[in-house]
């Protein structure tokens, strides 16, 4: 009994392990995808950042008429607010994957308790095994002895 349970528990250490490892590699290729977007989005907003600039130096230096001007600026904006939009709902993803992150990282804390929870009842099993091997020893012993 003690044995079967003994290796109940060790095959539940591996699993939470596994588990655990699992979690931490998901955990880091999120961070990696996230943090690649992230870029992505701050390099387009930068580009349009300069197409901005540019189209208003241009209209500033040609002095084109005003409803010329008006339409590349209006154009301008609008991918402008296309990317800030773009980024705005980047950040929202970014935030709901850090508490979906959150909540993973409280599961491993939680399946690490679990798992050293479980490293004590091996413990104990250990030593309840110790015991009942000396018990089986001094009952033999003593069994000899009457026998004698």
């Amino acid at each position: 009994e003690h044995s079967r349970r003994l290796a109940q528990a060790e095959e539940c250490i591996h699993v939470l392990e596994m588990q655990f490892q699992d979690a931490e590699e998901r955990y880091s290729l999120a961070m990696d995808e996230k943090d690649n977007d992230i870029s992505d989005v701050r390099a387009k907003l930068s580009a349009t950042e300069c197409v901005l600039n540019e189209e208003r130096r241009e209209a500033d230096e040609l002095r084109v008429d005003h409803t010329t001007l008006e339409e590349q600026y209006t154009e301008t904006s609008q991918a402008f607010e296309s990317v800030k939009e773009a980024f705005d709902n980047l950040i929202q993803q970014v935030a709901q994957l850090k508490n979906e992150l959150v909540v993973e990282r409280e599961t491993m804390e939680a399946s690490a308790v679990q798992m050293h929870a479980l490293e004590a009842e091996v413990g104990k099993l250990h030593m309840l095994e110790e015991e009942s091997k000396k018990k089986l020893v001094k009952l033999s012993t003593e069994h000899r002895t009457k026998l004698k």
